[in-house]
C-alpha cells in the first residue's frame, strides 16, 4: 500500500497535504486500523477543499487540479476493507505481510533463470520437485 501511494504522491512532496497523507501512510504497519481511519478521515475532513478544486486544461475540459494526492487518497480508502484482513480472520493465522511469499517468488525466479533454457514441461517439474522438497 506504501508502495502504491508513493507511485501516486512521487517522490517530491512539494505540497503539505501529500506530505502529511505520505506520513498517515508509513504509520499503516504500526497502529491500528481504528486510528488510522481516524487519521485518514481527519486528514481529508482537513484537506477536503484542496482535493475538490478544480481548473480548466489545455482540452478546454474541467480536472481536478491537485490528481496526485486524490488518486492516493482514493486508494486508500479502496483498499481500507483488505487491509487488515489478518486480524479480522485471526483462525486463519494469515501474516501480516507478504514478505514470505515474496521470499519464495525471488527464489522461483532464481532457479528458473538459473535454467532458462528448459522446455516448458521440465520447468514445470523443477518449480513442482522445488516446492515439495522445501515446503
Amino acid at each position: 500500500m506504501i508502495q502504491i501511494v508513493r507511485r501516486h504522491l512521487t517522490s517530491k512532496l512539494d505540497l503539505e497535504a501529500s506530505v502529511e497523507l505520505l506520513a498517515i501512510t508509513y504509520s499503516l504497519s504500526r497502529i491500528s486500523e481504528q486510528e488510522f481511519r481516524e487519521a485518514l478521515t481527519c486528514w481529508y475532513e482537513k484537506w477536503r477543499g484542496f482535493l475538490s478544486e478544480k481548473s480548466v486544461g489545455v482540452d478546454g475540459r474541467m480536472h481536478f487540479t491537485h490528481p496526485r494526492p486524490r488518486a492516493a487518497y482514493r486508494s486508500l480508502k479502496f483498499y481500507l476493507p483488505y487491509l487488515w484482513t489478518f486480524e479480522h480472520y485471526p483462525e486463519l493465522c494469515i501474516p501480516n505481510t507478504n514478505a514470505a511469499i515474496e521470499s519464495l517468488n525471488q527464489r522461483l525466479k532464481t532457479l528458473l533463470r538459473n535454467h532458462s533454457g528448459i522446455s516448458s514441461q521440465r520447468r514445470m517439474k523443477l518449480l513442482e520437485e522445488y516446492i515439495a522438497r522445501h515446503y
